[in-house]
């Protein structure tokens, strides 16, 4: 499985590589919003794991929004240290 992993924390992102290459996927990841939009199409992920709150000028939920406006169907699941009351309904 090809895996799009949008996380600006190292550590996360190394424990993840590990994680997945262990299950024989791939990952390709990026730090920012914007170079995930940029790439998208031609990454062509099976699977997006997206942060919620990233570094750069697009949150990991405006990233969202802009996929499915763009009318992509892949599953996509976020991922956040954050579990504050309401955060599951802003992000669905």
């Amino acid at each position: 499985m090809k895996i799009m992993y949008v996380e600006d924390n190292p550590a996360n992102l190394s424990l993840l590589l590990r994680i997945a290459r262990m299950g024989g996927h791939v990952v390709i990841s990026y730090t920012e919003g914007e170079a995930a939009l940029t790439n998208y199409d031609l990454d062509k992920p099976d699977l997006v794991l997206m942060d919620v709150q990233l570094s750069g000028g697009l949150t990991g939920l405006v990233v969202v929004r802009n996929l499915r406006g763009r009318r992509h169907k892949t599953p996509i699941v976020a991922v956040t240290a954050y579990a504050m009351t309401g955060d599951k309904e802003r992000c669905i």
